[in-house]
């Protein structure tokens, strides 16, 4: 019994002795990522963000891998990208330490089959002024990482919260006020579509609705309704044709957004 004692005080003086002399052998070694794990439709996008790396004097410098990047890819600059339905792992390491590293669990869903119909939508259109539509188009890449089609999907609260910073960067007081019109967005469920388009001698414009129809390719094409009114004109006098840009913003169910293989406006005068 004493020798069970004695040998049970003698590893307790051993491990004090361990975080006395060396605190950093038994401290945390690991990395602290904004998500554990997604779920993500084929299409959709999603940062993951490094919060912290431990012990405190290690670097947050990491490499991403995916394990089946042919499932779900991942940039170096952590930016995820779902490809087709399946499950994976990322993996984030320490470039100064590989033994330190974390992962994120991945599910891509499969895009729903696509269909054809109306929507009524929650959306708004914001005038541009001059300056504003200069800044939009020198940032172009910054806002729209589709492939410089015109619009952008925003998938998630992160990429909103980015999309505003990038405004108050570069001066856009105006349309960073109209994106907070879209703050409460619940984005476990809906996305936002962001597009620019232009008007010649609108006013009291207005967005009507949002409808999907197939092409002559047989690609699902969604289409944004945007209703305005024309300014008046007295007959006989000539008026310069004055082209207005804007930004139309909707609202719209995630799962539809995924389906959906493009995005365009329409615009007719309200009657």
């Amino acid at each position: 019994m004493k020798r069970k004692k004695c040998i049970k005080q003698i590893v307790i003086l051993h491990l004090l002795g361990i975080l006395f002399f060396c605190p950093t052998a038994i401290s945390a070694r690991q990395i602290t990522v904004n998500v554990k794990k997604l779920t993500l439709y084929a299409g959709e996008s999603k940062n993951i963000k490094v919060r912290a790396v431990s012990p405190s004097n290690v670097s947050k410098a990491v490499v991403f891998k995916s394990i089946k990047p042919q499932v779900a890819s991942i940039s170096a600059q952590g930016r995820i990208k779902a490809k087709k339905e399946g499950k994976t792992e990322i993996l984030v390491i320490s470039k100064k330490d590989p033994g330190i590293k974390t992962s994120v669990k991945i599910t891509v869903k499969k895009v729903p089959k696509k269909t054809e119909r109306e929507y009524l939508v929650k959306g708004g259109i914001h005038k541009l002024s001059l300056s504003e539509h200069t800044v939009w188009q020198q940032t172009q890449k910054k806002l729209y990482r589709n492939g410089g089609k015109g619009y952008e999907i925003i998938w998630s609260k992160d990429d909103f919260e980015s999309l505003a910073r990038t405004l108050k960067k570069n001066g856009c007081p105006d349309s960073r006020k109209f994106l907070q019109w879209f703050n409460n967005t619940n984005f476990k469920k809906h996305s936002l579509i962001i597009m620019t388009c232009s008007l010649f001698q609108a006013y009291d414009e207005s967005v009507a609705g949002f409808s999907t129809e197939f092409d002559t390719f047989g690609m699902l094409r969604g289409t944004v309704q945007i209703r305005y009114k024309k300014q008046d004109t007295v007959p006989g006098i000539f008026y310069p044709q004055i082209l207005d840009n804007y930004i139309v913003i909707w609202k719209m169910p995630k799962k539809d957004a995924a389906m959906t293989d493009y995005f365009k406006y329409e615009a007719a005068e309200r009657l």
